[in-house]
Order: C-alpha cells, then sequence, then structure tokens
C-alpha cells in the first residue's frame, strides 16, 4: 500500500515538518514516464500554476527505489462523468470503479463523503488525502513507518476555497491557498523542509526527486503613463525615483519616452497587482501619504442633470412621510418563511439564499408585504393606530438581464413602495377611505402621471370585499385592499385592521415638465350649494361627476363630494349622497333665484341619468 512512510520513530517533531499538505502522496501516471501530464479522471490536461517536487526518503533498504516512487497512481478531480471518485489507471484497459474511494476520513477525524468536485490525492488503494485542505488519517505517520514521500505542491485558490466551503472544514492549509500563493516558492519550502530533516536525521537518504512545473506562472506586465500618474497622485516624482521606489519591492522597470514598463514580480502576479491602479496604490505607498499636500478638487459643472426617478422617489417618501404622518421602515433582503406561506402563499418565483441568515428566512424579498405584515406584529403590542411605508428593491426570478457582464445573469429587480395602516378602529370603511385617499392623491402632490382604480384581479391576500387593483393608463401597477381575517391571523396579528398598499415604484412615470397658468381670484363671490339625492346603492360618485361636467353653464364651476350614507332612514338597495356645487359669476354677484336654477338644473340632469330624487 502507498501511504507516507519515514525512517524516523513517530515521536520525533515530523509534525511540525508535516505542515498543512507538505507531507501526502503525489502519483504520476506513468512509471518513470511523462511527469507533465497530470490526470483528470483519466484524460491528460496541464495544472496552471501548479508545481509540485515529490522527494523519496529511505533510512535503510534501497530495493523498492525508484519504481516504488513513482509508482502508478493519478491526481483526481471533478467532471461531470457519472460516477464520482473512480481510479482508472492510464495501464489498464478498463475502468476500477471503488464505492469506498468517495469516502475520507480526515486527521481530525471527520470523515467526508467526496463529491465529483473535489480535487483529491489517490493511490491504488484509494483517496489519500483532500489537496489543499488536510490529509487522511489512514496515511498519517505511524510507529511503523519507515519511508517517506514529501509533496511540496501548489492549488488553484479558487478550487480549494469552494472545497473547504463546502465541508466547512477551514484549515490553516486552506486559508493560506486561497491567497494564491506563488508556485515560484515551492522551491522555497523544498529547501527549507530538506534542510529541516537532514538537521534532525543526518542519516537520512534522497534517493528520489521529481520536480513537475506543466505551466510556468506568467509574470504580470503593466504599462503607466508618467502623465497619468502625476495627475492622479498629483505630485510629479522623477522617473528614476519611481524606478528605485518599485526595484525595491521586486519590480523590473523600464521607461520609453512618457510609458512606464513594469513586470511584476511572482509573488505579486497571482492577482495582487494587475491594473495601473495597483501600480499607483505602490508609488503612494513607497513615497508615504503623509509626503503629498492637500489639494482642493477642481471640477466644472458642464449642465445640470435631472434625474426625474431619483426626484420622484424623494417626493413619494416626503409625501408619504410628512403630508399622510407615516413611518418609514426598513427591513432585510429576505422573508420569513412565515409570512411568505401566510401573505404570498406560495413560492413560485422566489429566489432563495444559497446560505441564508437562518432556516426560515432563506427566500429572497418578491413583495415587500410579508415584511410590512411581520412589522405590523411586532408593533401591535406597542400601537393601536400607525401607518408604515417601505420603498425598496424586490427580486423575482425571471426576466434575466446582464446589465454589467455578458457571464452575470441578473434576476428581475424592480424598485417598489409598499404601506400598511393598522388600527383597532372597527370602521374599516373610515380606514379604506384613508388608505385610498393616500394612493389617489400621491400622483397630484408627487407631479407624476395620474392613478386609478379598478375591480380586477383580487390579490390573493386581500378581504373578498374590500380591494381595488391600481392602474397607470392600462397598465396595472398595485394593489390596495384590507388584508383577510384569515391571513391576519397567521400573520399573527390578533386585534388590528390592516389596510395594505402596493406600487411597482419603476412604472411611476413622473412628469417632464409643468406648464404652470395664472387665474384671477374671483372679484365676486363664489356660492357652495349642498344638495342630497337618494340615489341607488350602486351608482358610483366617478360617474356623477361626468354627468355633472357635462352640463354647459357658465355659472356652474365645479362639484365635490361630501357625504354618503346607508341607513335605517334610507329605503334597502339606496343610499343618501350629499354633493357640493361650486356657484357663480365671473361678472356680479347672483341673485338667489339664480342659483336656484343653477341648482335645480344639475338636480335634473342626475336624476334623468340615474333617477336621482331629491332627500329633504
Amino acid at each position: 500500500m502507498f501511504g507516507i512512510r519515514a525512517t524516523i520513530p513517530a515521536t520525533s517533531r515530523l509534525n511540525a515538518i508535516k505542515y498543512a499538505n507538505l507531507a501526502s502522496l503525489l502519483q504520476t501516471n506513468e512509471l518513470l514516464g511523462n511527469y507533465r501530464n497530470l490526470y483528470w479522471f483519466g484524460d491528460p490536461i496541464g495544472l496552471p500554476l501548479v508545481e509540485w517536487t515529490a522527494a523519496v526518503l529511505y533510512g535503510g533498504a534501497l530495493a523498492f527505489s525508484f519504481c516504488w516512487v513513482f509508482a502508478r497512481a493519478q491526481l483526481l478531480s471533478a467532471t461531470k462523468r457519472g460516477f464520482l471518485l473512480g481510479l482508472r489507471h492510464k495501464t489498464c484497459a478498463t475502468s476500477i470503479i471503488k464505492e469506498e474511494a468517495r469516502k475520507l476520513l480526515l486527521l481530525n477525524g471527520k470523515e467526508l463523503t467526496l463529491t465529483a468536485d473535489d480535487l483529491v490525492i489517490a493511490d491504488d488503494a484509494g483517496v489519500v488525502g483532500l489537496a489543499g485542505v488536510m490529509g487522511g488519517a489512514k496515511d498519517s505517520i505511524l510507529p511503523e513507518t519507515d519511508k517517506v514521500i514529501l509533496e511540496v505542491a501548489n492549488f488553484d485558490a479558487k478550487g480549494i476555497r469552494r472545497t473547504a466551503l463546502r465541508y466547512d472544514n477551514r484549515t490553516e492549509a486552506s486559508a493560506r491557498y486561497e491567497k494564491a500563493i506563488d508556485p515560484e516558492r515551492c522551491d522555497q519550502a523544498f529547501d527549507l523542509s530538506m534542510q529541516l530533516l537532514s538537521q534532525l536525521y543526518p542519516e537520512m537518504k534522497v534517493t528520489g526527486l521529481v520536480d513537475e512545473y506543466p505551466t510556468h506562472l506568467k509574470q504580470a506586465e503593466i504599462d503607466v503613463a508618467l502623465s497619468w500618474l502625476e495627475r492622479r497622485l498629483g505630485k510629479r516624482l522623477l522617473p528614476e525615483e519611481i524606478r528605485h521606489k518599485l526595484e525595491l519591492l521586486g519590480y523590473t522597470v523600464s521607461f520609453k519616452g512618457d510609458n512606464m514598463h513594469l513586470v511584476v514580480p511572482t509573488w505579486r502576479s497571482t492577482g495582487d497587482v494587475s491594473i495601473q491602479a495597483d501600480i499607483m496604490e505602490e508609488v503612494a505607498r513607497m513615497y508615504g501619504y503623509e509626503n503629498f499636500e492637500a489639494e482642493p478638487i477642481t471640477t466644472t459643472f458642464d449642465g445640470a442633470i435631472n434625474q426625474l426617478d431619483k426626484d420622484l422617489e424623494r417626493r413619494i417618501k416626503e409625501y408619504l412621510a410628512i403630508r399622510c404622518g407615516m413611518q418609514e421602515i426598513f427591513t432585510y433582503p429576505w422573508m420569513d418563511e412565515q409570512f411568505v406561506n401566510a401573505v404570498l402563499q406560495s413560492t413560485e418565483g422566489i429566489l432563495s439564499l444559497s446560505t441564508p441568515p437562518s432556516p426560515a428566512e432563506r427566500f429572497v424579498r418578491s413583495s415587500l408585504l410579508p415584511n410590512l405584515c411581520k412589522a405590523v406584529v411586532k408593533n401591535e403590542r406597542y400601537f393601536n393606530d400607525f401607518a408604515i411605508f417601505e420603498t425598496a428593491q424586490v427580486f423575482r426570478d425571471e426576466n434575466y438581464t446582464a446589465p454589467y457582464d455578458a457571464r452575470e445573469k441578473l434576476p428581475s429587480q424592480r424598485k417598489n413602495v409598499a404601506g400598511a395602516f393598522a388600527s383597532t378602529d372597527k370602521d374599516i370603511t373610515a380606514l379604506f377611505r384613508r388608505v385610498k385617499g393616500v394612493v389617489e392623491m400621491m400622483a397630484r402632490y408627487v407631479h407624476m402621471e395620474t392613478l386609478t382604480f379598478r375591480q380586477e384581479e383580487k390579490p390573493i391576500w386581500a378581504d373578498n370585499v374590500v380591494w381595488l387593483n391600481i392602474y397607470r393608463g392600462e397598465e396595472k401597477v398595485g394593489d390596495l385592499a384590507l388584508l383577510a381575517k384569515k391571513v391576519s391571523m397567521a400573520c399573527g396579528i390578533k386585534n388590528l385592521n390592516v389596510m395594505l398598499f402596493q406600487l411597482d415604484q419603476d412604472s411611476l412615470v413622473p412628469l417632464k415638465s409643468r406648464t404652470n397658468t395664472f387665474t384671477h381670484i374671483a372679484e365676486y363671490p363664489m356660492t357652495d350649494y349642498d344638495i342630497s339625492l337618494l340615489l341607488d346603492g350602486s351608482v358610483q360618485w366617478k360617474d356623477v361627476v361626468q354627468t355633472v361636467g357635462g352640463i354647459k353653464s357658465e355659472l356652474l364651476h365645479g362639484v365635490s363630494f361630501v357625504d354618503e350614507y346607508r341607513g335605517k332612514q334610507v329605503p334597502a338597495g339606496k343610499k343618501s349622497l350629499t354633493l357640493r356645487l361650486s356657484i357663480g359669476s365671473k361678472e356680479k354677484t347672483l341673485t338667489s333665484a339664480e342659483i336656484e336654477e343653477v341648482a335645480a338644473g344639475v338636480l335634473r340632469k342626475i336624476a334623468k341619468r340615474f333617477g336621482a330624487e331629491l332627500r329633504h
């Protein structure tokens, strides 16, 4: 069996040398053959940024020498094939798949069930270590150990990070490999290991050595214009001064006119230094930040930028907070599963977090309403009457776009505004009118296109009667409704009636401009004339307004709603509607007879269309 063997007793200090993955078994695919092809499930590939150095240490018998050192084996990793971690020999005609190869017991006693995404180190008997993370327990140094294969390796940082996170097994080795170590430093680690072993065990013999470096690390090369560097630093530095500072850090620097060409040292070419700004930072740091004089920023404004969408969001917040007396809240971008099930009642189209803050908060916010309801629950014990609102982005598993990078697809992200009005008052009508008024008057105060209301599609969380859809033109942009009692109880809202509204803020259209007009204050007084009518209960106020607006009279200047009543004094199926007429003349003060004539004309028009009667 191939494992870790040593000529030194198990009680020695080799464990101090067997640091991280320095002492583990590395195998090649051919007996004394081509060491530059490591195998990825049997298929040869070059491993960039990977260097390994192996030496065989013998304390006596040399019978196995090189034949033992370069035993057939392979470096395994993940593929998308049908099997996970089978062992496949290049020299064999058939594949050998071992079920037990999927299991690995680490040095810390943790047993792993390996997946097809793991980079491992293995021999004919199975996996002996999780590459870059930790070695296996079965190949640790034992009392009977008499031979050692020492491996010094470098691994891809991203792969090691994923593996360590996948098994929640971050080690000092993985923490170092995650930082993309310079592969050229493998020689230094190997030399140090040999030096320590020679000092501790002078009788040790090195009988074999393999140095495999398929693809050498390419040193980063960066061109920086001296004029650009001067503008960014705000200070002119001499080329020789810059060269001296950077050469102290291992850079190779050359100049050609205004251009400075730099070759980055290998230990900084692993992603640490790659762009001009990195060089600027190096120069500034070496020159000393304290040696730069403070300078005021000089800039010019070519023209004003009017961001209508940002202005609209600010005006909406001011309108809800100042005019409507609501409190703004801020919630997390995830939702509690209890409120998702209660309010949305479905997880279709909802994104989930791979690492949620808690198991019950794995859903990404697709609506503002669940978190608003959660806020209502928290405030119910302190207040009997309150109103809250929130503006934030919601995310849906649909309409993916790549606004920044073609390789990165982002889900639907739209800005929403939502509010909740909670009260212990049993007068649902008053609560409904209050919320409807807030939404209806929003367009006027924030200067956006008008919103209208219809009953087309009832929200799943809404009461069966008290609900409205909100439209901008023919486009539905939101909902307004009383939270259904069953939903309230599921959320934990016990004693409050809750009215909710939610608007797709990105669908709201701010007015591009507003033409102000001037109208003289009337020289003669206007008269408010109230009329109480008995109408059919199905007649809507908007139809009454439309009818009065169609009356052509220079003395009639408008109509407004006063009150609506249904009760014992009104016949069944009927309602009492009180409206206010604005009557007046620009030329004179009207007499009572003239005012009565205008009011009578309005009454006749309404009576003809709706069968209304004057209520005394």
